[in-house]
């Protein structure tokens, strides 16, 4: 116990390692808690402890962790840290509000703007989402995950040929990025190109 009480920065983040990795997140939440008892300035703390929750499928209390961090810190990334737990949560609309926020803050954040697409289509607003996944090819234009974000943006405003530019973009970028493999595949399948669909769905089975 007297270990596990030990408040050295080096060592208690030792220890949260240790017991991630063995699954045992509630005894890695317990260390951090006490760190922050005994030093509750300490941010990178409270922040692990913030991401140990989610982890541990306790959204509430990441929800509460990154909102008194946000209150302290009104940086881009406390913004997106407070909106995946809001959107972890159930809280979709709070969750958008504070990824904007988060590009109101810092407009490259690539993270931010990623979620935020795919946020923007499960609240069925393709346009917006479109508008976003543009941004992000704009800014991004060298990451397959931001074209493969394109490819849905164009799958939710029923483009299925704009889709398949999109995720065939995304291939030349990394012809093994599986999200955008399969996205291609739907994609020329809706276009009536029912021979190279198939042959690609062929290809990723034998990939199990």
């Amino acid at each position: 116990v007297g270990d596990l009480m030990n408040t050295d920065p080096q060592h208690w983040k030792a220890l949260v390692r240790q017991f991630y990795a063995k699954g045992e997140l509630c005894v890695a939440r317990d260390i951090v808690r006490n760190v922050l008892m005994r030093f509750p300035e300490d941010l990178e703390a409270a922040h692990t402890l913030g991401v140990l929750s989610l982890a541990d499928d306790d959204p509430e209390e990441a929800v509460d962790v990154f909102r008194r961090l946000l209150r302290r810190d009104g940086s881009a990334e406390r913004y997106f840290d407070l909106a995946v737990a809001l959107e972890a949560l159930g809280e979709r609309k709070s969750a958008r509000t504070n990824y904007e926020m988060a590009l109101r803050t810092e407009p490259g954040h690539y993270a931010a703007r990623l979620n935020l697409c795919a946020l923007l289509q499960v609240l069925k607003c393709p346009d917006e989402a479109l508008e976003q996944a543009n941004v992000l090819v704009s800014k991004f234009s060298d990451v397959p995950e931001a074209w493969c974000a394109l490819g849905h943006a164009h799958f939710a405003g029923f483009d299925r040929e704009a889709a398949a530019k999109a995720f065939a973009r995304a291939l030349v970028l990394s012809p093994d990025h599986l999200p955008s493999r399969f996205g291609h595949a739907s994609a020329l399948a809706m276009c009536g190109e029912l021979a190279t669909a198939a042959q690609e769905i062929g290809d990723l089975r034998q990939l199990g």
